[in-house]
């Protein structure tokens, strides 16, 4: 292991808990510099999820701070860059690598997804951002989203500027699951566009086989029968995620983070999560 993706559940550069309040910060300079004083590069993903409250039923602001948002709902960009620049500043000893937002086409109720021009948009900016505060940082952009989704962001940007991405973008991010996208759908990316592509969550939890591919880990106090969670997942999911490992990188895809090892959430998880 030579890597950690900064997003969940370690918090540190979501957007809401790193500036709870405007020009306030949060650092988290000592979990940092355990993980890079102990060989571990760092993939700092910036992003604004939703914040929640009341245990994780209500949704206090869909992409960020609440006062950090638009009168359409999305993130006010100016903040955005703020933000960015304060944080990729202070971070700049230890972190070299930032992905721009997690999943921006993810669609739920609770914060629809960024239309690929405005993704772009904030793709661009941030990377400008990033780039003036410190010309050695990579850029990995898109943010575990669909092929389909890229080569639109791609093609915006291109139209706007011809050579823009190849000349600040160094990576491109997606999110292939067992079950979801297949490491097979970005080889157009890796191959055409001869731009990476990281898998920067992929898993095979082993809850899957109850609550779908994609179920996650216990609420924090609600018992579970694990004996019988343990021993139908290790019947199945190990197979699932060698096979998962296996697709990504075989097909291009040149670094695989793990999403994630917890059995159970923490009391202030969908706080924060």
């Amino acid at each position: 292991i030579k890597w950690t993706r900064v997003f969940s559940p370690a918090p540190y550069f979501r957007w809401n808990l790193a500036e709870p309040s405007e020009g306030n910060f949060v650092w988290y300079d000592n979990e940092i510099s355990v993980a890079v004083n102990n060989g571990i590069s760092i993939l700092g993903t910036l992003s604004g999820p939703p914040t929640y409250g009341n245990g994780g039923t209500t949704i206090i602001s869909r992409y960020g701070p609440t006062w950090a948002m638009s009168s359409n709902g999305l993130p006010n960009l100016t903040k955005w860059e703020n933000f960015v620049r304060k944080v990729v500043d202070h971070y700049k000893p230890y972190v070299k690598y930032w992905e721009v937002w997690n999943e921006p086409n993810h669609q739920k109720t609770a914060f629809p997804l960024f239309s690929e021009t405005f993704y772009a948009e904030l793709l661009k900016r941030t990377a400008i951002v990033i780039k003036s505060v410190d010309p050695t940082a990579k850029i990995v952009a898109m943010g575990g989203t669909d092929a389909g989704y890229m080569q639109n962001v791609y093609a915006i940007l291109e139209a706007q500027e011809a050579g823009w991405v190849r000349n600040n973008i160094e990576i491109f991010s997606g999110h292939a699951y067992p079950g979801g996208h297949t490491g097979a759908s970005y080889s157009t990316i890796i191959n055409n566009l001869n731009i990476p592509v990281w898998n920067t969550e992929a898993g095979a939890w082993d809850l899957g086989f109850y609550q779908g591919d994609y179920a996650s880990f216990l609420p924090w106090g609600v018992s579970a029968n694990i004996s019988e969670r343990f021993s139908k997942g290790m019947l199945t999911k190990p197979e699932d995620l060698v096979k998962n490992f296996i697709e990504s990188v075989g097909n291009g895809m040149s670094k695989y983070f793990y999403y994630d090892s917890r059995m159970f959430s923490s009391l202030d998880s969908f706080d924060t999560h």
